[in-house]
């Protein structure tokens, strides 16, 4: 392989990563200000923005509990 087929591979596959991951986060935060930030985090910052979004962005903490408060 060449290093122009290997960094046009690699430049393929961050398109598409960071693409998939945008869409995830506008689909899954609620907050607007919060899905921006994570977007702009993964465009400018893409495989280490990635691994902080799974790390830190990525919670489900907050509606098991809305529930849990709701029935009682």
């Amino acid at each position: 392989m060449s290093w122009e087929v290997l960094t046009g591979a690699f430049a393929l596959l961050d398109s598409v990563l960071v693409a998939l991951f945008v869409v995830w986060i506008l689909s899954l935060k609620r907050d607007p200000t919060s899905a921006i930030a994570w977007s702009v985090t993964v465009v400018f910052l893409p495989f280490i923005g990635i691994f902080l979004f799974l790390i830190f962005g990525y919670q489900n903490i907050h509606r098991p509990l809305r529930r849990k408060i709701k029935h009682k």
